[in-house]
């Protein structure tokens, strides 16, 4: 974890595993996932403070794939919510890569 905790603090671009990100501006909330790929609700934890509020985004580091039909995501024990991607609900098939 200290790893992607040093990428993200003072980084603009990067790679992390197979993601791109543009971390140009604040990122905030970041986390790390290792439930397994066949598990629905996919459980987060992150460094700091995680806010559920309408339009909270959060980059994450799988472990694992994902194999489930219909994933949720339940950061910091805030409860399972669908996942989001380009504002659209659901997630396509292969989309979480470990």
């Amino acid at each position: 974890m200290a790893q992607l905790k040093d990428l993200l603090v003072n980084g603009t671009a990067r790679i992390i595993g197979s993601l791109y990100a543009d971390l140009s501006g604040n990122v905030l909330n970041y986390g790390y996932c290792i439930t397994d790929a066949d598990v629905q609700e996919k459980v987060v934890n992150t460094t700091g403070s995680f806010n559920l509020i309408d339009g909270s985004k959060i980059l994450v580091l799988f472990k694992n794939s994902n194999t489930a039909s219909s994933p949720t995501l339940n950061v910091n024990n805030t409860g399972a919510k669908n996942i989001y991607v380009d504002d659209s609900n659901g997630i396509p098939n292969n989309f979480i890569v470990g």
